[in-house]
């Protein structure tokens, strides 16, 4: 299965307070979110240590025990990633490993990608209100509460998956610099270099940034950019194919008709005449 497969059934999203617990298995998937006080998990000989604004994501089967050093105050969900169990609304409790191991996960499949294959804890990144709107639809009720809860977990787990790659506030700030500065300058001969010198890093490591933070390289980022633009100005434009070129940044008609056919697997002719006066 992928992540853009994903259609998440919350079976419990609310608010609880906390004291402690024993090591035990969730059969189902279970994410954690401390609104108040100060909490210590124990996961697979790890202890985590989380304060108000922390997340942590639990995989199904992962044994954990948590206990409060203080009054603390979480919000809980208890998910499957898939709508396969949906009929399973009431919530399932935790079992102590011999037990889990004979009942086992309530879902099966997993990402091919690996994505929530382990414990995902962050620290202060989440905005509390993508969590609390979860708890809130599910403690309401309110007509499709479910289908609402199961897109706004969508959401969160995404946000949690990109925050997961690096919670280093500064990686961030640089890539989401270098995404603008693409966005604003596609159309004009800029290179990996330019865009690099743009954050005052090297060109490997804002390269690396790139990669890790959008899947592909600077390199690609820019001309995928490019692209998109050329396809919004043949279907919508009368232009022609070498002025998009030099709108687009792509150069000469040539270079640019060779690159989109390579990238859409036709030419910017033939793209024009399936698409023309598509938008």
């Amino acid at each position: 299965m992928k992540v853009a497969e994903m259609n998440p059934f919350v079976r419990f999203a609310g608010f609880i307070s906390l004291a402690a617990t024993p090591m035990r298995s969730a059969r189902d998937q279970r994410l954690f979110y401390v609104q108040g006080g100060n909490v210590k998990w124990e996961i697979c000989g790890k202890e985590y240590h989380a304060a108000a604004g922390a997340v942590l994501f639990i995989p199904a089967g992962t044994p954990y025990r948590m206990e409060a050093t203080e009054q603390t105050y979480l919000i809980a969900v208890n998910f499957d990633f898939f709508q396969t169990n949906a009929d399973i609304t009431s919530t399932i409790a935790t079992l102590p490993r011999e037990e889990y191991e004979a009942a086992g996960p309530l879902e099966k499949t997993g990402f091919s990608d690996r994505s929530f294959g382990e414990t995902i804890f962050l620290h202060n990144h989440i905005p509390s209100k993508m969590v609390e709107k979860i708890a809130s639809e599910y403690t309401q009720k309110k007509i499709y509460f479910r289908e609402k809860a199961s897109a706004m977990m969508k959401e969160l787990l995404l946000e949690i998956l990109r925050l997961s790659v690096s919670e280093n506030a500064k990686e961030r700030t640089a890539t989401d610099r270098m995404i603008s500065y693409i966005q604003e300058n596609y159309m004009n001969p800029i290179t990996n270099q330019d865009v690099a010198e743009h954050v005052r890093y090297h060109e490997y490591h804002a390269n690396r940034l790139m990669l890790r933070h959008t899947g592909t390289t600077i390199h690609k980022y820019l001309t995928n950019c490019r692209i998109d633009s050329a396809k919004v100005l043949l279907t919508a434009t009368e232009l022609s194919v070498g002025e998009i070129a030099e709108q687009t940044g792509m150069g000469t008609a040539s270079r640019f008709s060779e690159a989109f056919k390579r990238m859409i697997g036709v030419s910017p002719s033939e793209y024009r005449k399936q698409n023309f006066r598509l938008i």
